[in-house]
């Protein structure tokens, strides 16, 4: 049996997984996105291509209103490409130096003060997005299409090792 590409798990992994009870038990697929039985809660995006694979396997039936199941070959494919997964060694985080360490250093102390940092020029938001990425910081709204920063768990010991035993971690 072939095993999925990354791409094509994710897809079986959106349509297969029910975990927000909210968005109901059908997925539908649309051009290019995943949809649920409720109006308005998208569920990803995917190429196409990837669907017609997962289609043409048998991983994956599309009924004529768009409805999508998985199929038991494409449970099993799924199942043992999450055990492929779970194998991996995790990947190596990247360092954080220069302006990117300034940035988690900036967003640790306005949480300290009980702010948020709130980037709003491009160059800022764009490297937000990017150290979000790499899991040195969350993001979260704090207004309409307002993005703040926060340190992630491990950033902000990187920058402030002296609070990695302390309760100030874990927000209390």
């Amino acid at each position: 049996m072939r095993r999925p590409t990354d791409a094509q798990a994710r897809l079986l992994m959106r349509v297969h997984d029910r975990t927000i009870a909210e968005h109901g038990d059908r997925r539908y697929l649309g051009d290019g996105y995943i949809t649920s039985e409720r109006v308005g809660y998208g569920l990803g995006r995917f190429r196409r291509a990837t669907r017609d694979v997962c289609v043409r396997e048998g991983w994956l039936t599309v009924d004529e209103d768009g409805e999508a199941h998985v199929t038991q070959d494409g449970q099993i494919v799924l199942g043992l490409w999450r055990e492929q997964q779970l194998k991996r060694p995790p990947a190596p985080m990247q360092a954080l130096e220069g302006e990117d360490r300034e940035v988690v250093l900036l967003a640790e102390h306005a949480v300290r003060l009980g702010y948020r940092l709130v980037p709003s020029e491009y160059h800022a938001k764009q490297r937000s997005r990017r150290l979000s990425r790499l899991g040195w910081v969350h993001r979260g709204w704090v207004g309409s299409s307002t993005m703040s920063v926060v340190p992630t768990a491990i950033g902000r010991v990187e920058v402030a090792p002296e609070l990695a035993d302390s309760p100030l971690l874990h927000g209390a």
